[in-house]
């Protein structure tokens, strides 16, 4: 019989409490955590004669004697009472706490069905299973796992393409070829990162009533950018712990400090300081213990702890490290961040002194050259545009579109030119009467915005332009520049003081294009403004055999360069850090942990009967840092290994992921979380390959089908005879409908920004909040980037299950709600996603049935069966119909918008199988 097996649970679940480490509440002053020698590391044996004492008490009838009392209202269960009989008369042996021994790797164990494994980790699930007669789930087909894979190492969803391709190759390397991908795709960092911040507790507002904004966003960079870059763990850790008194810090190591900025600050009237800077650092200790220790050290905050060796001397020990930091009326430093456009800042400086020097240069010519510059208006002799809107070519050679408005929309329209040099183009944008507030564009202000050009010769070979561009007047934020930048999120318009008016845009061509005799060229405008329809009205164009004015065009590049580089430097921003005090502040024990009753004074000091410290002094959270991660500690590896683990089947290995104590679980798969452990210290501390490691195992790659010989044996899949089936977090909700309509904006890091959300949020919130809802690209970046309020979060990320970041969260819970499918259906910001699915699908097949077909892969990854196609046939008819009796205008693309609704509101969308 083993006491970590059979018994611990027992006393620690009824009788610890009472006779367990905290003196204050020991009752008779016995002590069942410990032998009767008092050895901390549990070396030795009950005394016989309280053992025969406990007998008794455990076995009598005398309600008066009997333990537990009647009042604890835990009554041992017979086989409980016979489990600790057995103990004590086979010698009632301890053993130390199972998480507290060193980690030592073990051999994995030989298994009769070796071709199955894959990686070691198999061989430790295989003999589990075999053990309870036993077989694994077969693999997963193809499809399944490259959508479990695209979700779980970067929370996207593949393409079709990317689909067929991996289903297509037979190769023996191609898993291994797509895990590598994903891992070197940098929203690898943003997947993992995530979660990551959950153990921080990340949030873009102070907390408490009043909850005012902050900058949190550089630290929530710095998350991103060292796990895509694979920063050892260890010194991960020590840099969010103690970057601050690393050596000739730099910026970044100080900004990865905001780890324990994340802390909640009290901005009410009336407050005590010094109270809420107490509530910051307990908070630090608290989230330390349980993030890399995984142990509730906050239970020893007001007294020892009940159930594990961890006194109140040894939690105010730890406390000490985080009570000297800088911290003034619940502020404390900051550093600027290093701007992400730096080098680019660098760039524009050394261009804006070449320009300056060619301007002076070109004042000399520019007159004579501004007196030979000619412009011939050209003839467009064809004309499309992918929405199917109409055009009318007027008397002066300009095209008036009307008809079809398209949220995302180009025109392509050919023009007849003779032989001639052609060295720029000239784009009239006209008013017309028929336009919204005359144009000269088609949104509802008569504004545009133009967000590509592309000139193409008769042959389809494309001509290039110059990425600097020169027009009479530009929208701030909208640069003409940004039509000639290559990226169709961002584009020109003119709105302006004097309203919208006609405007003209100068294009110089990299090199003059000389036609020898008549022909055609081609020109393409792309439209694009994020929500709403912003394409032009009424347009025509130009030609010159020269270019404008050197003078004037260097100008412009000036000008555009400078806007650039003040938006750039406009995004440097000043980052919480931590910072230590030049002289220690004192720190006591505080009696029943209130901050108004200090006690004896208290050093840093490590737990003194937890864990060997190899430390030979301690002094400051640089100390408590490599302690953390020195690899004779056992808990930090097994800690985050399992963390990790539990992302990829649903629970941890330990399931109390936050609980490595006596009143945790104990593992399922002791062996193997060492195994894992050891080779993750081995590795260098790599995160990375402790992925690679696990997604190539056997057991992950298995079917997450049900089956009924599992179930009876381990009804809740323990021993992981099958994958499990995972709703996927709040966050990827929604990155999975922008990635299925084909709108996600995949800029990595930067500030936060505010997608749609329902109206309302702030009517119960003690102060109202802001919220500008993003346009153009930051509506429709990934979640993890949505500004994040504590007293008020994003509606989506509540009814998911997303915490409110007050605390550390180590796992997060997985309800199953009707008011989840009522707000993927509903939500403002999903509903554009329904629409944007339809429009694509719309405009990338032509027929109904390519057309279901094609949604359904853009949503579920796989083919749809002919009953789900004809399912979805009868219903897109239907819909239409509906749509048509009640004389709507634009019923088909209404009967799609519905369709794209229920595919993205199906559980298999929302769901990792």
């Amino acid at each position: 019989m083993s006491y970590n097996k059979d018994v611990r649970a027992i006393l620690s679940d009824n009788c610890f409490a009472c006779h367990g480490p905290d003196q204050e509440t020991r009752e008779a002053d016995l002590r069942l955590d410990l032998p009767s020698n008092g050895s901390p590391t549990n070396a030795g044996s009950m005394d016989r004669q309280v053992g025969q004492d406990v007998i008794e008490r455990i076995f009598t009838t005398d309600p008066d004697l009997r333990m537990p009392p009647a009042s604890a209202n835990k009554p041992l269960s017979k086989r409980d009472q016979q489990t600790l009989q057995r103990w004590i008369q086979h010698g009632g042996k301890y053993q130390r706490h199972w998480a507290f021994e060193p980690i030592n790797k073990p051999q994995p164990p030989a298994v009769s069905q070796e071709k199955w494994c894959q990686t070691p980790i198999d061989h430790f699930i295989l003999n589990k299973l075999q053990q309870r007669g036993l077989s694994p789930a077969e693999r997963a087909d193809r499809i399944t796992l490259i959508r479990r894979l695209s979700l779980d190492l970067i929370g996207l969803l593949p393409t079709p393409d990317q689909v067929d391709a991996f289903a297509a190759d037979d190769s023996p390397k191609a898993y291994d070829q797509l895990i590598d991908s994903l891992l070197a795709s940098d929203h690898y960092g943003e997947r993992w990162g995530r979660h990551w911040l959950d153990q921080a507790r990340y949030a873009d507002s102070n907390g408490y009533t009043f909850d005012n904004p902050r900058t949190m966003w550089p630290y929530r960079d710095w998350v991103i950018n060292a796990i895509n870059q694979d920063m050892p763990f260890d010194q991960f850790t020590v840099e969010q712990l103690a970057g601050d008194l690393l050596p000739d810090a730099t910026i970044e190591q100080q900004i990865a400090t905001g780890f324990h900025r994340n802390t909640l600050i009290n901005e009410e009237g009336g407050t005590d300081a010094e109270q809420f800077r107490v509530e910051s650092v307990i908070d630090r200790t608290n989230t330390t213990g349980e993030v890399w220790l995984g142990l509730t050290v906050g239970c020893a905050q007001c007294h020892n702890h009940k159930f594990d060796p961890i006194s109140q001397q040894d939690y105010y020990g730890l406390y000490a490290f985080f009570n000297s930091t800088e911290d003034r009326n619940n502020r404390g430093p900051e550093v600027t961040a290093s701007n992400p456009g730096q080098q680019r800042i660098s760039e524009i400086d050394r261009e804006l002194a070449r320009l300056a020097q060619e301007a002076k240069l070109a004042k000399q010519t520019a007159g004579k050259e501004n007196e030979t510059l000619k412009w011939s208006v050209i003839d467009p002799i064809r004309q499309k545009a992918d929405s199917g809107a109409d055009f009318k070519r007027l008397d002066d050679q300009s095209l008036l579109v009307s008809g079809a408005n398209a949220v995302e929309e180009s025109y392509h329209v050919t023009y007849q030119i003779p032989a001639s040099k052609i060295a720029a183009l000239r784009l009239e944008t006209l008013e017309h009467d028929s336009l919204p507030s005359n144009g000269p564009g088609r949104a509802g202000n008569g504004n545009f915005v133009l967000a590509d050009v592309v000139l193409r010769a008769a042959d389809g070979t494309e001509i290039p332009l110059n990425s600097f561009a020169v027009a009479e007047h530009s929208q701030s934020g909208h640069h003409i520049s940004r039509a000639v930048d290559n990226d169709p999120h961002t584009g020109w318009a003119i709105n302006g003081s004097q309203g919208n008016i006609a405007r003209w845009a100068h294009f110089t061509l990299e090199t003059p294009y000389q036609a020898e005799k008549a022909t055609e060229l081609s020109l393409t405008l792309r439209f694009w403004q994020g929500s709403s329809p912003y394409n032009l009205g009424r347009f025509r164009l130009l030609t010159a055999a020269t270019v404008p004015a050197n003078a004037n065009l260097t100008n412009h590049k000036i000008e555009a360069l400078k806007q650039e580089k003040k938006s750039l430097e406009s995004k440097r921003v000043r980052a919480m850090v931590m910072g230590e005090l030049a002289k220690p502040r004192p720190t006591h024990l505080l009696i029943r942990g209130d901050f108004l009753r200090p006690g004896d004074p208290v050093a840093p000091t490590l737990p003194q009967h937890l864990l060997s410290s190899t430390a030979q002094e301690s002094k400051n959270r640089l100390d408590l840092a490599k302690w953390i991660v020195d690899p004779n500690n056992p808990l930090t590896a097994r800690v985050f290994v399992n963390r990790v683990w539990q992302q990829y089947f649903g629970k941890g290995l330990v399931e109390t992921v936050e609980d490595f104590g006596s009143q945790g679980t104990a593992p399922t798969h002791p062996e193997l979380l060492d195994w894992l452990a050891a080779e993750f210290i081995e590795s260098g501390w790599s995160m990375k390959s402790l992925h690679r490691m696990i997604v190539r195992s056997a057991v992950y790659q298995q079917a997450s089908s049900d089956r009924h010989e599992v179930n009876e044996v381990d009804p809740l899949n323990h021993l992981l005879g099958r994958q499990n089936r995972l709703r996927v977090d709040a966050e990827i909700v929604r990155d999975l409908s922008l990635s299925a309509a084909g709108r996600l904006t995949r800029t990595i890091g930067g500030p936060s920004v505010h997608p749609p959300q329902p109206a309302g949020v702030y009517a119960f919130t003690q102060k109202k909040k802001s919220w500008p809802t993003s346009t153009g690209p930051d509506r429709y970046r990934r979640t993890m980037y949505t500004f994040f309020y504590r007293s008020s979060p994003h509606p989506l990320l509540s009814v998911f299950d997303t915490p409110r970041f007050n605390v550390t969260c180590t796992r997060r819970s997985r309800s199953n709600t009707p008011l989840q499918s009522l707000m993927v259906a509903n939500d403002p910001g999903l509903y554009e996603m329904h629409e944007a699915l339809a429009d694509r699908v719309i405009k990338e097949k032509t027929d109904t049935t390519a057309r279901i077909k094609h949604a359904f892969r853009l949503c579920l990854c796989r083919h749809p069966s002919d009953d789900e196609v004809d399912f979805l046939t009868h219903f897109l008819n239907e819909q239409e119909a509906q749509f048509k009796a009640a004389s709507e205008s634009d019923s088909e693309r209404m009967a799609w918008i519905a369709l794209s609704r229920v595919l993205m509101n199906l559980d298999e969308f929302i769901t990792r199988e």
